[in-house]
């Protein structure tokens, strides 16, 4: 396994009864489907990251009723892995447009490593097909999905691993339409943020190259950033 020191249910109770108080979304960490269902069962926001195995019908009717959403951070979970298996994932332009080109390269010999990336690549392996299937099931029923990376990480990159993230959603069966919800609209009403375009908002989005509902992938081909009305000099923040 890979589990991790936790906190007890009663201190998570009331963590998320003090955020309720305060008016402030609560985010849980869980590392089992238990977790999950005494999260949901505290009135949680959020759950982020998706547990081995399948959700038990019990915890997704919890969830459910709760109203509490799923941050699954697939990328996290697997795509470590993943660019172990295939390398060339480590080679698209917008990755190399933003993170060190020797850094990426070092991923391409993830094949031969052992000790502790050796166990972290193989407990990724027999995690990543089954999260997709979770994550797909807890979509199915009416469990709000949301985007998230845990960035940081091993295989996991500032920013690029969001649009790795929405591939993940549609690779699992989500619509690209939903994958792009769960990190825009449905993200955007979670946190109370006021994202639009339209009188009053801020008036922060992306311009894209081609369309992501034909390809969710498209969503790497960024034509233009405009952040709070403002179009943002890509190139000298790239040179940085």
């Amino acid at each position: 396994g890979n589990s991790r020191p936790t906190v007890d249910r009663a201190t998570m109770e009331a963590f998320v009864d003090q955020a309720r108080q305060q008016g402030i979304p609560s985010v849980i960490h869980v590392g089992t489907w238990e977790d999950a269902l005494h999260v949901a069962q505290a009135g949680a926001a959020a759950i982020t990251h998706t547990p081995a195995g399948q959700p038990p019908q019990h915890v997704i009717d919890a969830l459910v009723q709760a109203e509490t959403v799923s941050i699954p951070t697939l990328a996290v979970q697997g795509d470590f892995s993943r660019i172990a298996d295939d390398p060339t994932l480590v080679d698209g332009a917008l990755i190399r447009a933003t993170h060190s080109g020797e850094f990426l390269d070092a991923h391409h010999s993830l094949g031969d490593a052992d000790g502790m990336v050796g166990n972290w690549l193989a407990w990724q392996r027999t995690l990543r097909d089954d999260n997709l299937i979770a994550v797909k099931a807890l979509h199915d029923a009416g469990v709000e999905i949301l985007t998230g990376t845990d960035a940081g990480n091993f295989g996991v990159f500032q920013g690029y691993s969001v649009h790795r993230e929405l591939a993940l959603f549609v690779e699992a069966g989500l619509t690209p339409w939903a994958a792009l919800r769960a990190g825009s609209t449905r993200a955007k009403s979670v946190l109370d943020l006021d994202l639009g375009v339209h009188p009053g908002a801020e008036a922060s989005f992306l311009l894209l190259e081609d369309s992501p509902i034909t390809d969710i992938r498209n969503t790497e081909g960024v034509h233009m950033v405009i952040h709070k009305g403002v179009v943002v000099d890509r190139e000298a923040l790239l040179q940085r």
